[in-house]
């Protein structure tokens, strides 16, 4: 599966919108850096400020996630809290995330 597109997020039907949820969630937990994907290419923070704005799209939409996802240290329940040294301070996240969707 791949990310969508950042500007056809609000654009996608609840079903899709969860699985691109489910799946951020397994990238950032028990998937990191397991497969080869293009999100490992980038920084942990360019996925998990991918993962707000799938997480705004739901909450707007009148549903909720688990709190512990807002959290960019959380990494799920098998792999619990894993602090990084960057911050969002340390990397210039770009407008568009990421060039390969």
């Amino acid at each position: 599966m791949d990310l969508c597109h950042q500007e056809n997020i609000s654009q996608l039907s609840n079903q899709d919108l969860f699985q691109q949820h489910d799946y951020i969630c397994y990238l950032r937990g028990d998937g990191w850096q397991k497969t080869q994907h293009y999100v490992f290419a980038y920084p942990y923070l360019y996925l998990y400020t991918f993962h707000m704005y799938i997480i705004k799209e739901i909450e707007n939409r009148g549903y909720s996630v688990n709190p512990l996802w807002k959290d960019s240290c959380y990494r799920g329940i098998h792999r619990g809290y894993e602090i990084s040294y960057a911050t969002f301070d340390d990397i210039e996240i770009p407008q568009h995330l990421y060039k390969e969707n």
